[in-house]
């Protein structure tokens, strides 16, 4: 069973393109802007990720911290 028929065999659609080979300053324009858009991407996750170790932050501040004080008042 070639490629094809495994693919249409689970269900799925396959089509089939011929194209041009790039050349090699496409392909490394095509990488850049891969790797731009990527980079971007990436940015923005790091920065979804920061802000919720800012409010994980926030919110151990606020409900842990204190309990640790009120230990540290009975201790003494």
């Amino acid at each position: 069973m070639d490629f094809f028929e495994e693919v249409k065999s689970q269900g799925s659609e396959v089509h089939l393109f011929v194209v041009k080979a790039l050349s090699k300053g496409e392909v490394e324009n095509l990488i850049e802007l891969f790797n731009d858009q990527r980079n971007k991407e990436y940015e923005e996750l790091i920065e979804k990720c920061n802000d919720f170790l800012k409010k994980s932050k926030e919110k151990l501040n606020e409900k842990i911290l204190p309990l640790l004080n009120l230990r540290r008042t009975k201790r003494n």
